[in-house]
């Protein structure tokens, strides 16, 4: 096999193209020069300190050091060759750190209790603890009819049943999570079925089920104070909304876009 196929061979060759081009592009050897001030240096132990619960030895400090040189190097050789052009992926992450930094900047004062609690008032169906439904069930295919399961209970002989389809009992599910795996019909029937009634025939996509031990939770409201924890987290998140909206709407204001038909 000849060695320009060798795939290191070609990474080796294209690499060093793309190093000797950018030699060749520089012009100023100023631009050879990385200044890594104290902030950056600050900054590169802080974060390490955060991630590991210790500060970083001066081997360490050295080598996060080299990292953010290297980053620096490698971003402006891709400048150098044009790389950062016209590419979707950099200018969306450039784009997320542009966002991420004005939201910092904003870094808005905590709200009153008086304003998170009325934003838990206008948005308490977020809130909400749902209706819960537990009951047990035996599944039978298809081929059976509701008057031949009737029959089967009042008789107190049922017919064998399909175990392996469904389990023999639910625990405090919500209507999204019965509708996901019985089906909408079944979970009406279920909803609206007399809890004082001792069994239940109710008829899902893939057959029957008689329906024992159902119970209802009705959905409940939680106070305020018990979930104020989530409550500043949503306000928070609909504050940076409406600010990154904010922003984009003046943003897009002070330039004038022009579009180019499409032939």
């Amino acid at each position: 096999m000849s060695l320009i196929k060798e795939p290191l061979i070609h990474f080796l060759a294209i690499g060093g193209f793309i190093f000797m081009l950018y030699a060749g592009l520089q012009s100023d050897t100023s631009d050879n020069i990385i200044h890594v001030d104290k902030g950056t240096v600050q900054y590169l132990q802080t974060n390490y300190q955060k991630i590991w619960n210790i500060a970083p030895s001066k081997a360490e400090l050295e080598a996060l050091i080299s990292e953010y040189a290297l980053d620096e190097i490698y971003y402006r050789q891709a400048k150098a060759l044009g790389i950062d052009q016209q590419d979707p992926l950099i200018r969306k992450r450039l784009r997320q750190k542009m966002e991420f930094i004005s939201e910092s900047i904003r870094a808005t004062t905590p709200p009153s209790d008086e304003a998170l609690n009325a934003f838990y008032r206008d948005y308490a169906d977020r809130y909400q603890i749902p209706l819960e439904v537990s009951f047990q069930q035996q599944f039978f295919n298809a081929s059976y009819t509701r008057q031949e399961l009737e029959q089967a209970i009042a008789s107190d002989q049922f017919p064998p049943n399909d175990p392996n389809l469904f389990n023999p009992e639910y625990t405090a599910m919500n209507i999204v999570e019965i509708n996901k795996l019985f089906g909408q019909a079944f979970g009406s029937e279920l909803l609206a079925a007399d809890l004082a009634a001792s069994m239940h025939i109710i008829q899902s996509g893939l057959g029957w089920h008689i329906v024992t031990q159902l119970t209802r939770t009705e959905a409940t409201s939680p106070t305020y104070t018990e979930v104020k924890t989530q409550v500043l987290r949503d306000w928070q998140y609909a504050q940076q909304a409406e600010f990154r909206a904010t922003m984009n709407t003046a943003l897009l204001a002070d330039y004038q876009i022009i579009v180019e038909p499409v032939q």
